[in-house]
């Protein structure tokens, strides 16, 4: 322990008046109440494995409290942040020991705060080691869906992102959470290749289960709208179809309307929005609206330090103010698409300082 650590501590624990120093350098309890306490909790802990159990539930709390999707200001993944590396440390225990259901667990609660906080690599080397266990069924839907996100994002290989999910639709999970969202994922990869057949057989699909289960307004609803717009935007360049693009602007505009709105909006599905009508726009040919969007959609991203949707506007910027003849702003927007992206796809990203 380092001795600046150490000193802290006791500066703090004088200030709470819990313990007092005798003479310079040498330490005892405040009051015998303090003592006894601290006694009677050191023998609750004295074997090992009471120690663990604690040290576990105090982690898995940690995971429960301030996991799942970012908060409107994203301070439960600060929160996270301090606790992380031994979150890290409690799954690869659990790993080990084969207890593949606590693992599952905690990545369920960790999921959008690994994959944002680009954890990417992290993410798909964990999806190897569990897919190739054994598993509950609803655990392993867990597992091929996250691979499936992997595969889009990481790979870009968008064929193996389909089968993926279409692979967790296969195992029949009761879960409307799990079922939603493999057809989510295989809805927003078939438009990637094109196949608007599925693309529109998924949407169907997820679509009765989201308005079975969430209200108009939830997270669950905006994630759809948002993953429409990505299918059918794709299919409409896939296919120089301008209706299809104009409809996916649309669903975007709706998607940040709906979002916008709630007391608590959703930030992160409020950027896909915008840098996805900036997408449109730019497929439509409407090159200084797009690139003012993809700007706004820019700033916003960083805002909010959303990883992905800094490399993924900046990409856009690139590609507008190169056909704007904006060769200045075309290179450095080039320049940091390229080394955040380089980031998502090898370490851990950490976010600067925005230019």
């Amino acid at each position: 322990m380092k001795r600046s650590t150490v000193e802290r501590a006791i500066e703090m624990l004088l200030d709470a008046h819990l313990v007092k120093e005798l003479f310079i350098g040498q330490y005892t309890w405040a009051h015998p109440i303090v003592r006894e306490y601290v006694a009677r909790k050191a023998r609750r802990y004295d074997r090992e494995g009471e120690r663990r159990h604690a040290v576990q539930a105090y982690l898995e709390n940690w995971a429960r409290q301030y996991g799942g999707q970012p908060t409107s200001d994203w301070s439960n993944f600060l929160h996270l942040d301090k606790e992380f590396e031994n979150l890290k440390r409690l799954m690869a225990n659990a790993f080990e020991q084969d207890d593949l259901r606590s693992v599952t667990s905690i990545y369920r609660w960790l999921f959008s705060y690994i994959v944002e906080r680009g954890y990417w690599t992290f993410t798909e080397s964990w999806c190897e080691r569990m897919v190739a266990r054994s598993l509950r069924q609803a655990d392993l839907a867990d597992w091929l869906i996250w691979w499936s996100w992997i595969k889009f994002y990481l790979r870009r290989d968008f064929s193996d992102s389909a089968s993926l999910a279409e692979r967790a639709l296969s195992l029949n999970p009761r879960e409307n959470r799990l079922r939603f969202q493999a057809h989510r994922r295989a809805l927003v990869a078939h438009g990637r290749l094109g196949n608007e057949r599925d693309v529109a057989d998924h949407r169907r699909a997820a679509a009765e289960i989201c308005a079975r289960a969430w209200s108009s307004d939830s997270d669950e609803a905006i994630d759809l709208m948002n993953s429409e717009g990505s299918a059918w935007l794709a299919l409409g360049q896939a296919s120089a179809n301008d209706g299809l693009i104009e409809k996916a602007i649309g669903v975007f505009e709706r998607a940040e309307r709906v979002s916008r709105r709630r007391s608590e909006p959703n930030t992160r599905e409020i950027g896909v929005a915008m840098l996805g009508q900036a997408s449109c726009l730019a497929a439509l040919g409407q090159d200084e609206q797009g690139l003012e969007l993809a700007q706004g959609s820019l700033a916003y991203a960083w805002r909010v330090s959303w990883l992905r949707g800094i490399a993924e506007a900046n990409e856009l910027v690139a590609e507008l103010a190169e056909r704007l003849n904006r060769k200045d702003l075309a290179q450095s927007a080039r320049d940091v698409a390229e080394r955040m992206g380089s980031q998502l796809r090898s370490a851990p990203a950490v976010v600067a300082e925005a230019s």
